[in-house]
């Protein structure tokens, strides 16, 4: 019983100790600066954003040009997106915004 009151006494250390905040002028804080003002100037650029092999989305494209479950041709500002790939499909769109899923294997930008 001694050893438990003089274990207890003893100040204990944390296993993890708070964070100090980081300073003003950190790459987290110029970077996370950098992607805002990205984003206020592409906002009516298209986005594309891959997941993985296996799907993709696409927003602000202006048209689906050719569509086959093996290549997608998709028209965006000022280029085209051709995607190959094996049981290629449109999962959903909208008139700005489409998923594309199946097994993507090249995504080309002309």
């Amino acid at each position: 019983m001694n050893r438990h009151k003089s274990y207890k006494n003893k100040k204990e250390k944390a296993l993890f100790p708070k964070k100090k905040s980081a300073p003003k002028d950190s790459i987290k804080n110029i970077l996370s600066d950098s992607f805002k003002y990205i984003n206020i100037c592409s906002q009516n650029e298209s986005t594309l954003n891959l997941v993985g092999n296996q799907s993709l989305y696409i927003e602000n494209y202006l048209a689906i040009v050719e569509y086959t479950t093996q290549h997608l041709k998709i028209q965006i500002k000022g280029h085209m997106v051709t995607i190959k790939g094996v049981k290629l499909d449109i999962n959903f769109f909208t008139n700005e915004d489409l998923l594309i899923k199946g097994l993507i294997q090249s995504i080309t930008y002309t």
